[in-house]
C-alpha cells in the first residue's frame, strides 16, 4: 500500500511501513515505498523455481506447499519487536485484558465487518458448538478468549454462560480496517491486533475461518510458535486444506 494509506501507520508517521514497530526484514537498502521500484531491481522466483530450477530450497522443505512457506514469512517479519513496541505492548495487553488468558483456553477469532463483501458470516452459535465438543472431550475446558470487530459477537457470549469469556477491551463498530485507521488512528489498530493476536498465540486450541486473512495469520504464528502441535479448527470447508 502507499505509505499514506496504510492501516496500521501512525498520524505522525505516514511514511512509516512494519518495521516501525518491528525489526527490519532485513539490513539490505530498500527504496521509500512511495517511490518507483525501476524493471529488474528485484529478483522474484518461484518457491518451485527455487527448488527444481535453481536448487536453492534445501531438499527437506521442496515438498512443502505455499502454506508452509507463508507461515514462516509471517513468523519471520514478525519476530522480534522494536523494544520501546514490546514496552509498549506489555502495557497494552495490561490495560487491554488485565489479568490475561489461562493457558488452557479455546480462542476463536469471529470475523466481520468488510469481510462480508467477500464471503457469508459464519453464525458464532457454530464457533460454540465445536467448542462444546471440544469440552465433551476435556472437562477442563472453561475458558474462551474471544475477538471480534462485531460487537453484536461479543453480546451474544450472554447466551453460553456455562463458559468464562476473555475480551479485549476495544471500540467494536464493526468497522473496516481503514474505517478504524481513520477514526482511532492506526497506531490504536496496530495495538489492539497485536495484543489479540498475543493471546490467540497462548491458548491451547483455535477455532477460526481460514476464508480470512488474519485468522490464517493467526494460525501462523501458532504454527510456527510454541502451539505447533495444538488443535486447530476450521470452520470454511473450502479451505479445508491442511496448511502443512
Amino acid at each position: 500500500r502507499p505509505p499514506t494509506k496504510w492501516h496500521f501507520a501512525p498520524k505522525d508517521q505516514v511514511h512509516a511501513g512494519l518495521d516501525y514497530y518491528f525489526e527490519p526484514i532485513s539490513n539490505c537498502s530498500l527504496p521509500r515505498p512511495d517511490q518507483q521500484v525501476q524493471p529488474g531491481q528485484f529478483q522474484s522466483i518461484r518457491v518451485s523455481e527455487g527448488s527444481s530450477k535453481y536448487g536453492l530450497v534445501p531438499h527437506q522443505f521442496r515438498s512443502k506447499g505455499l502454506a508452509f512457506w507463508r507461515a514462516q514469512s509471517s513468523r519471520y517479519i514478525l519476530r522480534r519487536p522494536r523494544p520501546w513496541y514490546a514496552q509498549h505492548l506489555a502495557t497494552q495487553m495490561k490495560e487491554l485484558l488485565p489479568g490475561g488468558v489461562p493457558s488452557n483456553s479455546i480462542c476463536m477469532h469471529v470475523r466481520r465487518s468488510d469481510k462480508r463483501s467477500e464471503a457469508k458470516d459464519t453464525p458464532f452459535s457454530k464457533y460454540m458448538k465445536i467448542a462444546d465438543e471440544f469440552r465433551e472431550k476435556d472437562s477442563s475446558l472453561k475458558h474462551i478468549f474471544l475477538s471480534s470487530e462485531d460487537g453484536s459477537v461479543i453480546n451474544e457470549t450472554q447466551s453460553f454462560n456455562t463458559w468464562q469469556f476473555h475480551i479485549c477491551k476495544e471500540d467494536r463498530h464493526n468497522w473496516s480496517h481503514d474505517q478504524v485507521a481513520a477514526r482511532m488512528g492506526g497506531a490504536y489498530l496496530a495495538d489492539i491486533s497485536f495484543v489479540n493476536l498475543y493471546h490467540h498465540m497462548q491458548c491451547k486450541i483455535l477455532i477460526i475461518t481460514r476464508k480470512s486473512n488474519w485468522c490464517r495469520l493467526i494460525e501462523e504464528m501458532r504454527l510456527t510458535g510454541n502451539r505447533g502441535s495444538k488443535p486447530t479448527y476450521n470452520l470454511s470447508p473450502v479451505y479445508a486444506k491442511t496448511w502443512y
